[in-house]
């Protein structure tokens, strides 16, 4: 449960910045993690069938075209799912830099930090699209592509859940210590 800052907090004694509400680009920031998170979910789903319709094809039940249909599929839900997550991380970030303003002092590091580790994230994900070979992608290579991409959306969900979270509170924190009008 979300506490409202008291009136007579540390946080109220202080000289404010010029604050701004945080409420819309929360709400906006909140609703892109959940519609990234889904696009991701999608992608997943895209992954396995795109490993369904290879190795259904290679036993002879799907034809070339079902496998060519699959990975177009694969390839349109992948892109939707990137863009969407850097759209997401886009709005997030100019929240976090908005939010920051009522606690300069530890959040600038945690915004640059928040930053470093997408960049990490990407970084990680280049390499492991790296380790795919480039002349033959086996039944196994495209299972533990969809393996590995069901992990990162389990990864991916429990982030923006705890994301959702701190935009909540620290929405809720910065909205009480804003002057009444």
């Amino acid at each position: 449960m979300i506490k409202p800052v008291p009136a007579h907090s540390a946080l109220t004694d202080r000289a404010l910045p010029d604050l701004k509400p945080l409420g819309g680009l929360g709400d906006a920031a909140t609703v892109l993690l959940g519609v990234a998170t889904a696009a991701a979910g999608a992608s997943v789903f895209g992954d396995w069938n795109a490993y369904q319709a290879v190795r259904f094809h290679l036993a002879g039940t799907v034809t070339l075209s079902d496998v060519d249909s699959a990975d177009r599929l694969n390839a349109i839900t992948g892109w939707i799912s990137f863009g969407t997550i850097v759209v997401a991380a886009v709005v997030f970030v100019a929240w976090l830099l908005r939010a920051r303003d009522i606690h300069r002092r530890r959040t600038r590091s945690l915004v640059i930090g928040a930053c470093v580790c997408s960049v990490v994230n990407l970084c990680w994900a280049a390499w492991l699209l790296g380790q795919v070979p480039d002349e033959t992608i086996t039944v196994d290579t495209l299972h533990s592509i969809a393996v590995w991409s069901t992990i990162g959306l389990a990864c991916t969900a429990a982030a923006a859940v705890l994301a959702m979270m701190i935009i909540k509170r620290i929405t809720a924190w910065q909205e009480a210590a804003l002057p009444r009008r």
